[in-house]
Formats: structure tokens, sequence, C-alpha cells
């Protein structure tokens, strides 16, 4: 719903529909083989930036593909150039981690799951019919 009428965008559900544990270096193998001799680019934002130490196989996800992260509003949780790197705990490896250039997000999407959690309006920080999705099917609620 997201991505509606953007040209040129697939939406691949392969890991939703993997059966068993899905991880992202599964569907990057995935990728490199299907389009072989491509570049790879796995694109995040901040907040799972931070994460990426406790990523499964983190190292390999590093080798196939260039991770670029979304850069955050300073009051979020600021990108700086200093971090371009990050050190992966208990290995030698170094993450060459890419900032996208874009508007900064006043919100990351952890922000507005726990908006909704918190019976909070999120009118405008996503579109109107992924909202309407959420909200129809009751997503990110307590259970």
């Amino acid at each position: 719903l997201a991505f509606a009428g953007m040209p040129r965008v697939v939406v691949d559900d392969r890991e939703i529909t993997r059966s068993g544990p899905t991880y992202t270096v599964d569907t990057l193998q995935e990728l490199a083989q299907e389009l072989s001799g491509s570049q790879l680019y796995l694109l995040i934002g901040d907040d799972q930036r931070r994460s990426l130490p406790a990523w499964h196989r983190i190292e390999d996800i590093a080798r196939m593909a260039i991770i670029c992260a979304a850069d955050r509003d300073p009051d979020v949780g600021a990108w700086s150039e200093s971090t371009a790197t990050w050190p992966v705990a208990q290995t030698s490896v170094t993450l060459p981690i890419q900032p996208l250039r874009m508007p900064l997000m006043p919100l990351s999407a952890t922000d507005i799951r726990q908006r909704i959690r918190q019976h909070q309006s999120i009118e405008g920080l996503v579109p109107a019919a992924v909202e309407r999705y959420i909200h129809e099917h009751h997503l990110y609620r307590p259970t």
C-alpha cells in the first residue's frame, strides 16, 4: 500500500511466504542468485542500523550488499559521519554504512508502532491507505 503507484517499485513478499525463520541474509542470497552480477543495496532506518550487531550473519550481509541507513532527526537518534562504520560485537568486522541523504523523519517505524500501541494518532505519519490497513487489521496492538 505504501508503494502503490510508484513506477519500477516491486514489493517482494518472499520473507513472509518463506517457511520457518527468515533472515535478511537468506533473502540477499536468493536475490544475488536471481540478479547475478547486480550490486545489492540494503536500505534500513537508523533504528535498525543501531541493531545491526545482533543481526544473523551480519558479516555475510555486509559482503553481499551495500548497507544504507536513512538519516534520522537528531531528536530521534542522530546519524553522524563519525559513526559511518559500526563495530560488530565479538568480531573484528567493521560495517561500512552509507548514509541515505533524504528529508529527515521526525519518527522511526518503531516510534510509530509505539504510538499505535498507546492509541495515539498516526495521521500524516504514514500514507492514508497504510493507516487504514493498520487500523482495520488491528496491527501493533497489545494482544
